[in-house]
């Protein structure tokens, strides 16, 4: 293709010359007065010379998305590289760990996913129906530890009341209760003595629930009845040791005795506060052991029960959450690595191993290594004959004994203004490979924007217009140069006028010799 392209120029350079010079030369003999020449068919080439620069076909600035050091440099400027090959990267240890932690993350979604498909194995089923024995017979020993502390509630209130507290009173488990000593106060012994009365109500509706109490009892209810008569014993032997606090010694009633009563109250007092404390204490262990058996019993049933659509779906997704973070943690330790999009030229490098670099900031350029373009501004009263595929002579300043060939591949529909003139760039691709060749070059352009072949042509100094239009110049017999019209069609930019009327091939013209 480039052979083809390369000839078809030249021999279309070539034939103009030989046309125009052989023609003339031959013609030139006479009496030095005139120049002539003869009408032939050829070829009108119409052309636009501009200048432009030698680009690289395609050219990247790297740099990396994110700001950190440099641990790496594979390539130094003037390689050769080619396209995916790594060329400078950054520290990466904290991406590569993301990765190994997005890679442990996966996997475990994607155990747990796999488990729910499968279902529970026999072996878990197996220490799930343990756990669910254990957890039951947990609760029978709470409820057991229970009655046992409801038990010894009743006994604790029972001798707080009926042995310790009613030495002081006559007729105690009476319906009337008197308490045996004066107090200053009618009303608050009138209190103690009701009190002892429904005390020992109380004490006996406690005893008939504790009949039968055990495993399968409704400790909810036995709970609350115990600590309400706890509550109620302890306010009663509250305002016993007030009572007791008021009382006096006199000659029938001595201070030891005094003394006694009050360390007997005292003694009660704190059995009282401690059968409410492990009632408390029972009744939480019953309440824990319960729901952790509640709990074991639906763990079991879970692991029984095939997995919902939806738990599923919400695995599923939590999959795909695990896969995307997995892939977001490659891309970004695969951008601490810049490679190279194109096969290249390192034209330049700036930071080095162990330098710090920013976001964005270029750390690499690279140009396409022996393959060039040519771009130029072509002015707004040419760019209407540019077209894709013209066909353009190239010679470059530094080699300008020398063409090379190329092709109009883009022109760009926006202007441009240089200079306060319209222009529109135009690229144009070398069909020609040369070592020499750089990029910046300066390059002198000659556009083939139109060509017709096999037209009548004289050389354009032949052919003259004024206001009546073009015309040629002949010698008549007595030697004098006579005008005559013709109809000129094209005036091409190879020195050559298409002749449309008036002549034919072979009529000689004539002109001034101004040489």
């Amino acid at each position: 293709m480039k052979k083809a392209l390369k000839n078809k120029v030249f021999l279309v350079a070539a034939a103009f010359f030989v046309i125009g010079t052989l023609t003339f030369v031959i013609l030139r003999n006479g009496n030095g007065k005139y120049a002539y020449a003869e009408a032939a068919v050829g070829e009108v080439l119409k052309t636009v010379s501009v200048t432009g620069k030698v680009r690289p076909v395609r050219e990247a600035t790297l740099g990396f998305e994110r700001s950190g050091k440099i641990a790496g440099s594979f390539v130094k400027v003037g390689d050769t590289v080619a396209a995916g090959e790594p060329l400078v990267r950054l520290d990466s240890s904290e991406q590569y760990a993301a990765i190994l932690q997005a890679e442990a993350n996966l996997r475990g979604v994607e155990a747990a996913l796999n488990k729910l498909i499968r279902g529970a194995r026999t072996e878990e089923i197996q220490v799930s129906e343990v756990k669910v024995l254990n957890a039951k017979e947990a609760v029978l020993n709470f409820q057991n530890a229970a009655a046992d502390s409801i038990r010894d509630a009743y006994t604790k209130t029972d001798d707080a009341v009926r042995n310790k507290a009613d030495q002081l009173f006559s007729n105690p488990r009476t319906s009337q209760p008197k308490f045996n000593y004066l107090l200053s106060d009618a009303g608050f012994k009138s209190n103690l003595e009701e009190s002892r009365f429904l005390l020992g109500k109380e004490l006996n509706d406690f005893s008939d629930k504790l009949l039968g109490i055990g495993a399968g009892s409704d400790f909810s209810e036995l709970f609350y009845s115990a600590k309400q008569t706890l509550a109620k014993t302890a306010a009663f032997l509250n305002n016993l040791a007030l009572a007791l606090s008021a009382l006096a010694p006199n000659p029938g009633l001595s201070q030891a005795t005094i003394d006694g009563w009050k360390t007997d109250i005292a003694t009660a007092r704190t059995n009282v506060n401690n059968a409410i404390s492990g009632l408390s204490a029972a009744e939480k262990n019953l309440r824990d052991g319960e729901a952790a058996a509640r709990l074991a019993s639906e763990e079991l049933a879970l692991l029984k029960a095939p997995a919902g659509a939806e738990e599923i779906q919400n695995s599923e997704a939590s999959v795909a959450h695990a896969g995307a973070a997995l892939l977001s943690a490659k891309v970004s330790f695969e951008k601490s690595t810049l490679r190279s999009p194109i096969n290249a030229l390192v034209v330049s490098q700036e930071p080095k191993t162990g330098e710090f670099v920013s976001a964005g900031e270029p750390v690499i350029i690279l140009m396409s290594d022996k393959e060039f373009e040519i771009e130029a501004d072509v002015p707004e009263v040419d760019i209407g004959g540019i077209a894709l595929g013209n066909l353009a002579t190239v010679v470059l300043d530094a080699m300008l004994n020398e063409e090379f060939y190329g092709e109009v591949f883009a022109v760009y529909p926006a202007e441009t203004i240089i200079q306060g003139v319209p222009t529109y760039k135009v690229k144009i691709s070398l069909k020609t490979s040369d070592e020499r060749i750089r990029a910046g070059l300066t390059a002198n352009l000659s556009i083939l924007t139109f060509k017709k072949d096999g037209v009548l042509v004289l050389p354009a100094r032949f052919v003259k217009e004024d206001q009546s239009g073009a015309y040629i110049s002949f010698v008549n017999a007595e030697g004098e140069l006579i005008r005559k019209p013709v109809a000129a069609g094209l005036r091409g930019t190879n020195g050559f006028v298409e002749i449309i009327g008036g002549l034919k091939a072979g009529d000689r013209v004539a002109d001034l010799d101004k040489s």
